[in-house]
């Protein structure tokens, strides 16, 4: 940045000096306007302003996307790892303790992470998504139900409940994935 302004300062004063010696058909006016002074004084003000403007509000914008994405992320996470618990239960055939208490762990872990995420998001400069939340929320709760519902914990599985599972994951899954995708559109 340094150098640029430099090589801009070196240009302007070569100019100047090519006009003042009148070279190259150049000639230097110093007949001052005041009209002329404060254009320039304006214009020399807005391209301040913009250059702190961006400076400080894009890179607040992009670290706050980040945050946001990564919590979502850490969704998506535990999400994965509750289904890996599942078909494990559901491969084996029976429900053991250590399996309900991951199952159960991971629905609690996923619950505070949705939670979390919507407080973050509501705390953000992008608060108008926490109107499209209820998506996730209801997602989340019909994969909790086909997860924790029915005859959970006493008995293994059933045979339907596979593909209520994958259904009600792939759901909460891709309502996660498209408000990561909302996030980071956001201008």
């Amino acid at each position: 940045m340094r150098t640029a302004a430099g090589v801009l300062a070196a240009v302007f004063v070569v100019v100047c000096v090519a006009a003042r010696q009148q070279l190259f058909g150049l000639r230097l006016n110093l007949e001052t306007k005041p009209v002329e002074v404060a254009t320039f004084l304006v214009t020399v003000f807005i391209a301040g302003f913009l250059q702190h403007y961006l400076a400080t509000q894009v890179p607040d914008r992009r670290a706050e996307k980040n945050i946001l994405i990564d919590n979502c992320r850490d969704c998506v996470a535990i999400l994965k790892n509750c289904r890996d618990v599942f078909w494990t239960c559901y491969e084996s055939g029976k429900m053991t303790k250590a399996n309900r208490t991951s199952i159960l762990g991971y629905v609690r872990s996923l619950a505070n992470g949705l939670e979390s995420l919507q407080a973050a998001i509501g705390l953000s400069q992008f608060a108008s998504l926490n109107g499209k939340f209820q998506a996730v929320k209801d997602a989340y709760f019909n994969y909790k139900n086909s997860l924790t519902g029915g005859g959970f914990p006493a008995k293994p599985y059933r045979a339907d409940a596979l593909a209520e599972h994958e259904s009600a994951y792939r759901a909460l899954s891709n309502q996660l994935q498209a408000l990561m995708f909302q996030i980071n559109k956001q201008q």
